[in-house]
């Protein structure tokens, strides 16, 4: 009994679905990790501002220093980057 079997276009054009169909889960499942990243991220950003809201005016301060050194030292780093390249 021979067995049936596609033509070489039909055989192309199943191909190129399952081509479509894995390069587009594959793009819901990057944006999704990126939507996970930036919910966690807002998650902790969230977490920081009940944080400073609780601590009292003098360690508020102290904490805002301490961040503006970080963030000032984290666009030393970047710049050091660009000049270099």
């Amino acid at each position: 009994m021979a067995a049936l079997k596609p033509s070489a276009t039909v055989q192309s054009k199943c191909e190129k679905a399952r081509k479509l169909l894995k390069s587009a889960a594959n793009e819901k499942k990057q944006a999704d990790e990126l939507e996970k990243k930036a919910e966690a991220r807002r998650e902790e950003e969230r977490m920081e501002r009940e944080k400073l809201k609780r601590m009292a005016p003098a360690e508020q301060a102290k904490y805002e220093e301490k961040q503006r050194k970080k963030e000032l030292k984290k666009q030393k780093g970047k710049l050091m980057k660009i000049t270099k390249a």
